[in-house]
């Protein structure tokens, strides 16, 4: 016959399980419901916007670019809108890559955050300054977000357009030649010599700009030596290199 005492002693343990089994599932319930509210209190404080989608993800051009496109929920071969980061040389760009596979999304006016569904891996994608400098401690301290990668280029950019992604993803020169209403021929996408002529928005100067019309618009942000110019005829947004002064005799 077991001992009183044993058997308290049995009770009282199987009670401390069960309270620790209750606690863990308390913890991770709270912990997914904080997830799932983390993207959106992050965007709120940097007034930022939003977006939650399937995506394709291009992460190698000949071009030196990163290209996230946001398919249309009626065909996940058409692209609605593109996000572009540009490097300057050719970078480790260890980052998601994939067609068809949803992730967050907080675009704000000096970069990207980006978390896969399903992942606690969160990517920084932004210009190659010290705003992201800031804004990268800031989220480190602030919301204790330890980066997968933070890739940093000297232009970044929103493109509003219809974009054909293939079944598979090629290596491509420019996530530019997918847009399929721009005439890649007519457009240096690098041009080191516009003068701001043919600027609609931005110019010589400006370290951002922005198109809209009807249908599509564009949004750029330049690193410091270069500068933002923005077309509506050609509904482009791009960073132009600064033309170096000669020096003074």
């Amino acid at each position: 016959m077991i001992p009183d005492t044993h058997i308290i002693l049995l009770t009282m343990r199987n009670l401390f399980v069960f309270h620790l089994i209750i606690v863990f599932f308390i913890i991770c319930c709270s912990k997914t419901e904080h997830d799932d509210q983390f993207f959106e209190r992050i965007a709120k404080d940097l007034n930022g916007e939003l977006l939650s989608h399937n995506v394709s993800i291009i992460d190698k051009t000949k071009d030196n670019q990163i290209g996230i496109i946001i398919l249309n929920k009626n065909g996940h071969n058409i692209g609605e809108r593109c996000f572009i980061l540009i490097f300057e040389t050719d970078e480790d760009k260890r980052f998601l890559t994939g067609h068809n596979f949803q992730v967050d999304i907080i675009y704000f006016n000096e970069g990207l955050i980006i978390r896969q569904i399903g992942s606690r891996d969160i990517y920084y994608l932004g210009l190659d300054d010290y705003s992201s400098t800031f804004w990268i401690n800031t989220l480190k301290s602030s919301y204790n977000i330890d980066f997968e990668n933070i890739l940093l280029g000297y232009s970044i950019s929103s493109h509003q357009r219809v974009i054909e992604v293939p079944d598979e993803l090629p290596s491509i020169r420019s996530i530019y030649d997918l847009f399929t209403d721009l005439n890649i021929s007519e457009t240096a996408i690098d041009t080191h010599d516009l003068k701001g002529t043919n600027c609609s928005s931005g110019g010589p100067g400006s370290s951002s700009c922005s198109i809209e019309d009807v249908w599509s618009g564009c949004s750029v942000s330049c690193k410091d030596g270069y500068y933002a110019c923005c077309e509506s005829g050609k509904n482009v947004c791009r960073c132009v290199k600064e033309r170096q002064s000669l020096p003074t005799k």
